[in-house]
């Protein structure tokens, strides 16, 4: 993992929820290239969507910028170890960090 919680707070959570709602949780493992890499969070909604940055939130309806998100997300999407592979990686990270 590249961020998180120092006593592994946020890798359990990510697990359970990686485990309980498969597909809620993708993680790109560090050995896979990134496909795209987003300055920013954000969010795709039903038509729009929300880039989260430090400084605020900006909503974007127009089709051509959604259209670039859903692309990136696409790519990591199918980068990303999900369900129960997702699982098995947070817990190895998890065991290799408390070991």
């Amino acid at each position: 993992m590249r961020a998180g919680f120092p006593d592994g707070a946020g890798a359990i959570a990510l697990a359970v929820l990686a485990d309980f709602a498969p597909g809620a949780v993708g993680v790109v493992p560090l050995r896979v290239p990134v496909p795209v890499f987003p300055l920013s969070g954000f969010r795709l909604l039903d038509d729009s969507m929300r880039i989260e940055t430090p400084t605020g939130v900006q909503q974007l309806d127009g089709p051509d910028e959604v259209a670039v998100h859903v692309e990136a997300f696409e790519r990591l999407r199918d980068a990303a170890a999900i369900g129960p592979r997702a699982v098995a990686l947070i817990r190895r990270l998890m065991d290799e960090l408390s070991g």
